[in-house]
């Protein structure tokens, strides 16, 4: 089990590295704020970290939502609630848009598993809801708004 979980992440870094270096130019400035559960926090941190390091007008700034909802050892971001994402991260976003990976929402890709739909949590945080896919060269795509 643990072995699949490595190799997951291997292959997210390295999708994602690879798709980092494709040449392109992004001329306008984007900001904006993604959840994932805090075992792949860490991971998606530094991700992040080497988009702004490649492309300094990107900002994006990583939530680890811990899992109150089904309890704290949960660390799996396909676990994770929007009442989770709703009560630590009002009033902490650094931008007008979240976004939330494709894993958090239910098969019907419309409601988080606590009943929570996705224009319920535009509403009580105020900001506009963007699913990413959880592939690391489709998240990068979806991060620099290209396709």
């Amino acid at each position: 089990q643990l072995e699949n979980g490595v190799g997951m992440w291997r292959r997210f870094h390295d999708d994602f590295l690879e798709e980092l270096f494709v040449p392109r130019r992004i001329w306008l400035p984007r900001r904006m704020d993604v959840v994932t559960g805090t075992l792949a926090a860490p991971l998606m941190a530094r991700m992040m970290a080497e988009v702004h390091a490649r492309y300094p007008q990107v900002r994006v700034t990583v939530h680890a939502i811990r899992n109150d909802f089904f309890g704290g050892n949960v660390s799996v971001a396909g676990l994770v609630t929007g009442t989770d994402i709703v009560a630590q991260c009002k009033g902490r976003l650094q931008s007008r848009t979240l976004c939330v990976p494709d894993v958090m929402l239910r098969a019907e890709r419309d409601m988080f598993l606590d009943s929570m739909t996705l224009p319920q949590l535009e509403h009580q945080l105020g900001v506009r809801v963007k699913v990413i896919p959880s592939g690391g060269a489709e998240t990068l795509r979806a991060v620099l708004g290209v396709k």
